[in-house]
This record gives structure tokens, C-alpha cells and sequence, in this order.
């Protein structure tokens, strides 16, 4: 019968191994949007959270070099969502590149062999250099949008909302009323009904 401490490790493997999965998924998804030169911050999104969790649950196993790796890209899908690092060929070069060198991690802390420091080290330079570069803000220009309500924004919220005005989509300003006991749900219809317009 397997201890316990055994099944929880080989349950750290099985879902990190599935994240790892979807994470290659998400990417080629990234991929063929900006090949379509379509923004997709909803996957940018997506795969920022996977990491985020890879990172959890890396540290809570002791799994050094895939927390290392994960705080690391963290930063650099952080600055993606904000809009501080173009999505560029390069960077997604280097989000390959780190599935790649996660599996390679994984495969390690299974059998117990040398884990890929060296490469590890080298790809963290990599992720390093491409948080370096910034892009430049677009002006909200004609729009006469409420200091009050850009006071409030979130830098990501305010980031989107750049991103949508360079992208020539339309702004709507919605005023609703929801009742506390449906809030979540009725947010969520109105984002569905809203999103396709602006």
C-alpha cells in the first residue's frame, strides 16, 4: 500500500504534468492569434494563472528548480498582461522554450537524476532580458473619459483599456444596477453581451 506522503507526490506530478500540458495548448493557441495579429488577454490570462499555480504547488514539494523557473515567468506573463512587454516573437520563443524545460524538470524530480540547473539558469537570463523591454503608453486622446473612473483602474484594467483604444474598438459606458444575491452571475451575462461590441 502506498504511504501517503507517496500518492500526494505522485498526485504533485500527475497535475503538474496536466498544467504543463495546457500550458503547451494555451501556447500554440497565443501563437496562432498573433499570427492572426489578434490580442487574446484572456489566454495571456489563462496561462498566467497555470504558472502561478505550478509555482504553489513546486514550492509546497520542495521542487526548487520548477518554483525558480515559475517565479520567473511569472514576472515576464505579468508584464505581457500589462502591457510592458510586447508579445514578440522572441518572448514566445521563450514561453516554448519553458514548457520544454519544464517537462525536462519534471521528468528529473521523478527519477531523481541531475535536474538541467545549467539550463534552467540560462532560460531564467533569457526571461530575464525580455522583461527588460517596455512599451511606450497610448494616450486615450479623444475619449472624455472621467478622471474619477480611470482613479479606480487597476494598472492591468488600465492597461486593457489603452490596449482596446489603440485598437480602434469602440468604448461604451454602461450604467447598471445589479442585486447583490446575483451579482457574480449578472456580471458575467454582461460581459458575455458587452465583449462582442467593445
Amino acid at each position: 500500500m502506498a504511504e501517503p506522503g507517496d500518492r500526494a507526490r505522485e498526485e504533485f506530478f500527475s497535475e503538474t504534468q496536466e498544467i504543463v500540458e495546457g500550458l503547451g495548448r494555451d501556447l500554440l493557441a497565443l501563437d496562432a492569434a498573433q499570427q492572426a495579429n489578434r490580442s487574446d488577454p484572456d489566454l495571456v490570462n489563462d496561462i498566467f494563472r497555470a504558472v502561478h499555480t505550478l509555482k504553489g504547488l513546486a514550492g509546497l514539494f520542495g521542487a526548487n528548480l520548477i518554483s525558480t523557473l515559475s517565479h520567473e515567468l511569472e514576472e515576464l506573463l505579468d508584464d505581457l498582461r500589462l502591457g510592458k512587454v510586447p508579445l514578440s516573437a522572441d518572448v514566445l520563443v521563450t514561453l516554448f522554450k519553458s514548457v520544454e524545460l519544464y517537462s525536462h524538470l519534471l521528468q528529473a524530480e521523478k527519477e531523481g537524476g541531475d535536474a538541467p540547473s545549467k539550463e534552467v539558469d540560462a532560460l531564467v537570463s533569457l526571461i530575464r532580458r525580455a522583461t527588460g523591454s517596455s512599451n511606450s503608453p497610448s494616450p486615450f486622446g479623444q475619449y472624455e473619459l472621467d478622471p474619477g473612473l480611470l482613479a479606480v483602474l487597476t494598472e492591468y484594467e488600465e492597461h486593457r483599456l489603452r490596449t482596446n483604444i489603440a485598437q480602434g474598438l469602440s468604448l461604451y459606458r454602461l450604467r447598471v444596477v445589479f442585486s447583490l444575491t446575483t451579482i457574480d452571475q449578472a456580471l458575467d451575462e454582461l460581459k458575455s453581451l458587452a465583449k462582442p461590441m467593445g
